[in-house]
């Protein structure tokens, strides 16, 4: 546990706990078979991620390909809303994961999503990627 003291402010933190591995554990074990499928339709094309156009044209609404690609948004913002509320150490998750990568890849699709219904989609998921340096 470390404490960092400011001259009017004073914050403990500490490090990720046995809860946050166990919350990780838990985590890892949510990546199905859907989630696996959806990583393959959104790394298909290992040198560019798709438009929202090209993605919506390629695996329609409804489709199953489409359906296992957002299960890879849900995923992520699961992850990110855990970390936003503190439930699970933030440190312990980005030196886990390839968030911002995964970002990178979801982008598009998140920028067309939320220009059709609402801009509040898939914000923690793109907040914990801005945080992985």
């Amino acid at each position: 546990m470390t404490t960092q003291t400011a001259p009017d402010i004073s914050i403990t933190t500490s490090g990720p706990t046995t809860a946050d591995a166990q919350i990780m554990l838990q985590l890892a074990a949510l990546q199905d078979e859907r989630f696996r499928r959806g990583m393959n339709v959104l790394w298909a094309d290992d040198s560019k991620a798709l438009t929202y156009d090209e993605f919506k044209a390629a695996h329609p609404s409804g489709s199953q390909e489409h359906n296992d690609a957002m299960s890879v948004l849900t995923w992520y913002e699961t992850v990110g809303t855990l970390v936003k509320n503190g439930l699970v150490n933030r440190d312990l998750i980005l030196d886990w994961l390839w968030v911002s990568g995964a970002w990178a890849r979801c982008e598009n699709i998140a920028a067309g999503q939320r220009a059709e219904t609402v801009p509040q989609l898939w914000e923690n998921f793109e907040a914990l990627a801005k945080q992985q340096t």
